[in-house]
């Protein structure tokens, strides 16, 4: 048992949403044992996942019952779920139920919105210790996925334990999604800590977003460069929240006149700022700024979490020992996850990596011993936290409109670029949005 491990009183509030859905952790035993009732060990599922308590607990109840599920977002473009359902070929399906379908002919299981659908009946073999699977940051347009294995979720959520100091009385404000890495990361730990939930999936800009946060008293928030962009154009850093204790930053480069706004107003509300840095394949966290940092290493990933090992190499593969020099950062320890997946043979794979992750990230180590991020061996980049593949992105809009192009970008932006295009840009960007996820803003079409 992953989640029910701690001591837990049973009527304390393991996670709530702002539809007004919570579960108890007594309800949430049951819940799994209802779950495990329907969906026999060992199966494979795709969960089309929203920040809501039914999502959330259907992935609880995957892992206690040794189900293996696939946490997808629910407005996932239907070709590529279509892609996914064809490659894969999962069991079972727990999605949003619509109101037009006839629940005795199809559903096998309901809790609240969501049901639970028959797939494919023969049976998918797989790794004993495969626990679930993610896309790789949201990459785009591919089936690779990276396998996780029990170890390296329960690895990652004592991390976060250790790292933010977790108790049972936090209250995780729960705003990015659980098919990311870091939005799973979040929900796990708290849950492994005993803690509380607070799933929302309400845009920022919205009344009920904030009224939720206040309402339910937040005590930590956790979001990539994009949410505190959307956050300080809110004025977010005139609020007094008394409540919310500490603020916590992945996916991806701040602005460092975004970091210092963070830091400062931390300072002045007795607030603690942590910075992380983390890979799908790295069960999200793998370094992290110690708040007392904050103030004077701006930028910098800060040093490996508990148990981790993060050092530079150079092109030759050796180990770089001094300071200030570039190197490629190689990340060891129990959170590195068991490998990819890009067919259903894959999922009886062992561990292909050994407890070593090369991240494809270029880095220096100032004098201090503290990391920072200055480029990407790779040709990807990480805009708003998603992961886009440059080459693969190439390839899809070279197959769906038959025109070469080329795409380059940094941390704030998308640059495609197309090679004498005589149709309608629009389309092309509209392609781009849905393939990767990006917004409009994000991405800039160039004919």
């Amino acid at each position: 048992m992953v989640f029910n491990s701690r001591s837990v009183s049973s009527s304390k509030q393991a996670m709530l949403d702002n539809f007004g859905n919570t579960l108890t952790y007594s309800e949430l035993s049951k819940f799994n044992k209802s779950f495990g009732h329907y969906v026999s060990e060992r199966s494979l599922i795709f969960i089309l996942s929203r920040n809501t308590v039914a999502s959330m607990a259907a992935f609880v109840a995957c892992i206690e019952n040794k189900i293996v599920p696939l946490v997808l977002g629910a407005d996932i473009n239907s070709d590529r779920l279509e892609e996914l359902m064809h490659i894969y070929r999962p069991n079972f399906i727990w999605r949003e139920h619509a109101s037009d379908e006839n629940s005795d002919d199809h559903v096998l299981f309901s809790y609240h919105s969501y049901s639970l659908f028959k797939a494919d009946a023969k049976r998918v073999n797989m790794n004993e210790n495969l626990a679930f699977l993610l896309s790789t940051s949201g990459s785009t347009g591919s089936p690779k996925l990276v396998r996780h294995s029990y170890d390296n979720l329960i690895a990652s959520a004592d991390n976060v334990v250790t790292l933010f100091s977790l108790s049972g009385e936090e209250r995780a404000f729960a705003v990015l999604p659980l098919q990311y890495t870091m939005g799973l990361s979040v929900a796990c730990s708290h849950l492994f800590a005993g803690a509380t939930v607070l799933l929302c999936e309400s845009p920022m800009t919205s009344r009920e977003f904030w009224a939720f946060l206040k309402e339910q008293k937040a005590s930590s928030f956790t979001g990539v460069p994009y949410n505190y962009e959307v956050m300080d154009k809110l004025r977010f850093f005139r609020m007094k929240l008394p409540d919310l204790k500490v603020l916590s930053q992945g996916g991806g480069k701040l602005q460092n006149s975004l970091w210092k706004k963070i830091t400062d107003y931390c300072n002045a509300n007795d607030m603690q700022f942590i910075a992380t840095y983390g890979q799908t394949e790295g069960t999200a966290r793998m370094a992290y700024l110690p708040s007392d940092r904050a103030s004077t290493k701006i930028g910098s990933i800060g040093r490996a979490v508990k148990n981790g090992d993060l050092y530079l190499v150079d092109d030759d593969g050796k180990r770089i020992d001094s300071s200030n020099q570039q190197g490629e950062l190689i990340y060891e320890g129990p959170n590195v996850t068991l490998g990819y997946s890009e067919s259903i043979e894959d999922l009886e794979l062992g561990d292909c990596n050994s407890g070593l992750l090369r991240t494809g990230d270029v880095a220096i180590q100032d004098e201090d011993g503290f990391f920072y991020i200055t480029g990407r061996k790779s040709r990807f980049l990480k805009i708003f936290g998603l992961r886009v593949s440059l080459d693969q992105l190439e390839k899809l809009v070279y197959d769906a409109f038959n025109v070469p192009c080329y795409c380059t970008g940094d941390d704030s932006s998308l640059d495609v670029h197309l090679e004498s295009y005589e149709g309608t840009i629009s389309l092309v960007k509209d392609f781009v949005v849905a393939q990767s996820g990006l917004f409009h803003k994000a991405i800039n079409v160039i004919n």
